[in-house]
């Protein structure tokens, strides 16, 4: 059964050309209901329709007119590790360490995390502790004119913040995102700033392969917890 469409602007891009994961997460997330892993399956195509379908457990993100799977939900049991709030000061000063600044970015377009103008700069840094960091502030496009704030633009910067964590492991690593769960705690403030954190969460410190785990998450300038996300990734091939 249908359950509605999702569309994905240019605007949105993360791999350029495609749409960025976390935050097209975001929006099939709108139709489901309970807890939910978000499996990835294929690179999300821009300016399509895609169809939101209920699967007798979960739910199906279908690009219309091909029928080709981009993403599917299944009812998933809430684990999410636990990590340190670090002051806004620290995120800052992690974020003087960003590793991709140059030809080294991996996605330069991605509207979260790429290098033009418009984007969010979710540029994470290492931290003494081996994970990464940044601050990060919820963009003006996000909030509407009766100043409710559009959550999505946090669970892409959580994807991105956790994709910079496991790339940088022994150099730069391409990898992509396989599997994503986000949980936002608090409503977001437009005048608040806050510090992302990722790291790798309950799995392995270092790649297995092409394998990694990764978890994230969004202090506000008290400390509070506000978002927290787990992710698995897949690099594109192996590291020489």
């Amino acid at each position: 059964m249908k359950l509605g469409e999702v569309f994905i602007s240019e605007f949105f891009q993360g791999p350029t050309g495609r749409g960025q994961g976390g935050w097209t997460a975001s929006r099939f997330a709108r139709f489901l209901s309970g807890p939910q892993t978000i499996a990835l399956k294929a690179p999300i195509p821009l300016n399509q329709t895609l169809d939101v379908n209920r699967m007798d457990s979960g739910a199906e993100l279908v690009e219309a007119k091909t029928g080709q799977i981009i993403m599917q939900a299944r009812p998933w049991t809430p684990k999410f590790p636990t990590t340190t709030s670090i002051p806004i000061p620290e995120a800052i000063l992690a974020k003087e360490g960003f590793l991709f600044r140059d030809k080294k970015h991996p996605v330069p377009n991605c509207f979260s995390c790429g290098l033009e103008e418009h984007a969010m700069g979710v540029h994470p840094g290492p931290l003494y502790d081996g994970r990464v960091a940044v601050d990060w502030s919820v963009p003006k496009w996000a909030v509407s004119k009766d100043g409710k704030i559009d959550d999505g633009c946090l669970w892409a910067a959580l994807d991105c913040a956790s994709g910079f964590y496991v790339a940088s492991d022994g150099g730069v690593r391409l990898s992509f995102t396989a599997q994503y769960a986000v949980n936002i705690i608090q409503p977001l403030q437009e005048d608040e700033t806050y510090a992302l954190i990722a790291w790798e969460g309950e799995g392995p410190a270092h790649w297995e392969g092409r394998k990694r785990n990764a978890a994230a998450a969004a202090f506000d300038s008290k400390g509070e917890l506000v978002g927290q996300a787990v992710s698995f990734w897949i690099a594109a091939k192996e590291q020489d």
